[in-house]
């Protein structure tokens, strides 16, 4: 989740460098993924929302 964070803060910032307008907002909550069932995003959602 933290080299999730990073990039996602590293784009910000090189828009914003470049004129940019950035707007982030949360990723949006899943339970599941129907492409791929076994797979349980909810709780690395939670923790990625709740980086800053």
């Amino acid at each position: 989740m933290d080299q999730i964070a990073k990039n996602i803060f590293s784009m910000a910032q090189l828009a914003k460098a470049n004129g940019i307008k950035v707007v982030l907002a949360s990723a949006l909550p899943a339970n599941s993924y129907s492409w791929s069932p076994s797979v349980s995003p909810a709780d690395k959602i939670i923790e990625l929302n709740k980086k800053n």
